[in-house]
């Protein structure tokens, strides 16, 4: 590229693939000391803030979009016998689920970087210290869309069955359309 285009165009490029692979993150001391306040303000805004919690769950009821309202309603009364095992159903099935138990609320928010992670609080407390003090958020986050999404789920996979699908197939593609809701 230097050689056609000269050293500047190389620069640029060279500084622009520097600033993807650190997602635009600069790391010189007054923006780690930025990052750092911004982290502890997050923390304390979202993390030790219940109400969050509360507002997450008012989003369950954004779902009877989907499958509109009156079915919604329908298969909320239906899942409330049957709660434990469409929850069963879901987490079993649903790798967006899964994913989302297994990761760290830190994965999931991609504005926080691995080095900046360790700046913060040493490595070996830091996976701990979040996800004490983002319980309530990441609990807000399933509740939300378990809560929310069983009636989809279950209109789904009754859909299939009245198609004369298995139990094994109806499941599959209510997951995929519950994932995708």
């Amino acid at each position: 590229i230097a050689a056609v285009h000269g050293d500047y165009v190389n620069r640029l490029i060279r500084d622009m693939i520097g600033k993807i692979a650190n997602k635009g993150v600069r790391n010189n001391r007054a923006d780690k000391v930025v990052n750092m306040l911004n982290n502890f303000f997050i923390f304390s805004r979202i993390g030790l803030n219940p109400t969050v919690m509360i507002k997450q769950l008012t989003s369950m009821i954004t779902y009877a979009n989907d499958i509109g309202f009156t079915n919604w309603l329908k298969y909320s009364l239906k899942n409330i016998t049957q709660i434990k095992k469409t929850f069963n159903e879901i987490s079993k099935n649903s790798v967006y689920m899964q994913d989302r138990n297994r990761q760290s609320i830190t994965r999931v928010i991609e504005s926080y970087t691995e080095e900046g992670m360790m700046e913060f609080i040493p490595n070996q407390y830091w996976d701990f210290y979040v996800t004490f003090i983002m319980y309530t958020t990441k609990f807000g986050d399933k509740a939300a869309i378990y809560l929310g999404g069983m009636p989809n789920y279950l209109y789904y996979k009754d859909q299939a069955l009245k198609r004369g699908l298995s139990e094994e197939q109806a499941q599959k593609e209510a997951i995929l359309k519950f994932e995708k809701d």
